[in-house]
């Protein structure tokens, strides 16, 4: 097999690839498969791990193929566009990158840029104190925010409880002090439960942009604040 056609397979693989996990995930938000969300995660990982991995020895394969068979000069050539080519084939990194492409053309008549936030559990909390700190001029550590969130989820539990969930993906109830714990002592991401909480809180109006929305999802609307902040995950 030629490394043009290597190559155009593997692509194709990685569209079918992204196109099945798009699926999946709408089939379990609307219901129509059960699985917990610990399990679909899971589930994305292994298939992405197997096509990586398989592509990665597939690659490797006609590597060595080509080295016994090519010209010295040509050999390195063929050898440099194939580390390339594997590198740019990681499904996850294809997915990352589109989803900001898709992302920046959201933002781009909106008069946004990206702040990239690294991902170490607390980026939504810094997300959020970094935008306080631009409008407001007002300064939240991430402590500061991950216990607004706790006490507000806590203050008003009827708000809450049918989305929270454990790490099993079962509801909390009357264990919900143990999220709020959770939320305060430890680097558990945070999501749009705890957004909802710090903004409802804090009276803060914030939109959070998404790659494949074309509106954002608005917390607090209808709140009279000359400042909007905003938020991509």
């Amino acid at each position: 097999m030629e490394l043009e056609e290597l190559q155009a397979r593997h692509k194709a693989e990685i569209k079918d690839l992204n196109s099945k996990i798009i699926s999946l995930k709408k089939a379990v938000s609307s219901g129509q498969v059960k699985m917990k969300k610990k399990d679909l995660l899971k589930n994305i990982e292994d298939m992405e791990k197997e096509i990586k991995e398989r592509h990665g020895l597939e690659l490797k394969n006609i590597m060595t193929s080509v080295s016994d068979s090519q010209p010295v000069m040509k050999k390195k050539q063929e050898l440099e566009d194939m580390k390339n080519a594997a590198s740019m084939e990681d499904p996850i990194v294809n997915r990352r990158e589109k989803e900001l492409n898709d992302l920046q053309r959201i933002l781009d008549p909106l008069g946004l840029l990206i702040f990239d936030i690294p991902a170490d559990g607390h980026c939504l909390y810094n997300s959020i104190s970094h935008q306080i700190k631009i409008h407001l001029n007002q300064d939240y550590s991430v402590d500061d925010l991950r216990k607004v969130a706790s006490d507000y989820i806590k203050d008003h539990k009827d708000d809450f409880i049918p989305f929270l969930y454990d790490d099993n993906g079962d509801i909390l109830n009357d264990r919900r002090h143990l999220y709020c714990k959770n939320i305060v002592e430890t680097a558990t991401w945070g999501g749009q439960i705890e957004v909802q909480a710090i903004a409802k809180s804090l009276k803060l109006k914030i939109k959070i942009y998404q790659a494949g929305l074309q509106s954002p999802i608005e917390m607090n609307p209808d709140y009279d604040s000359p400042d909007t902040l905003s938020l991509s995950y």
